[in-house]
């Protein structure tokens, strides 16, 4: 559900629920500012928008249980297009599924792994624009969060001269200082009991 239809659905609930008057006016517009302000600090206004094929598998299984993004300008021998690659993977369902600029590309089955339950991922492919700056992600998506730069492989995006920073659940990679690669970490409950454990 988009954001400002459900400040619109709580202000309207809000209404109905108080007597007429300026008590009811003004709890109104403070729930309608709270939620804007919650909007604005978990979205972006130029979020890029789900394709057709992208709302169709949303709506049949949900967000992405982890997701790969490659935006790139050599695709297919269109040297200067900025295409966008975005991979969907669900565990639960052993499928990865491949968008490019938003377009169904292909599926396939991926390894069982012995316990699907995830934790919830909390990022989503299209919160992140193309070309974003590491300033404008930290503004608008991740916020004061740590992080720490990584090292990278070659096997990321071959030849790519990335500034590889991880956060947590996430890795980002850059390129004169424009956003060209985003891939979340799935965490399973195991993994995290099994490291507390190690922890004691």
């Amino acid at each position: 559900m988009k954001p400002t239809i459900l400040i619109s659905i709580m202000v309207l609930a809000l209404l109905l629920a108080c007597p007429p008057g300026a008590l009811a006016e003004e709890a109104a517009n403070a729930a309608a500012t709270e939620g804007l302000q919650n909007s604005q600090k978990h979205t972006m206004t130029d979020a890029v928008q789900l394709s057709a094929d992208q709302k169709a598998v949303v709506e049949e299984f949900g967000p992405p249980e982890s997701f790969k993004l490659i935006i790139t300008k050599d695709y297919l021998n269109e040297v200067g297009k900025v295409v966008r690659i975005e991979i969907w993977n669900y565990y639960s369902l052993k499928t990865r599924i491949s968008f490019v600029d938003g377009n169904y590309e292909t599926d396939a089955e991926i390894e069982d792994v012995p316990d699907w339950t995830l934790l919830p991922i909390i990022y989503r492919p299209e919160q992140f624009a193309n070309e974003m700056s590491l300033e404008e992600i930290k503004k608008r998506i991740i916020g004061d969060k740590p992080y720490e730069k990584l090292d990278i492989s070659d096997e990321i995006l071959p030849g790519a001269q990335l500034n590889l920073i991880g956060f947590e659940q996430i890795m980002l990679g850059f390129e004169h200082g424009k956003l060209i690669y985003a891939e979340t970490i799935p965490l399973f409950p195991k993994e995290n009991e099994t490291n507390d454990e190690g922890a004691k």
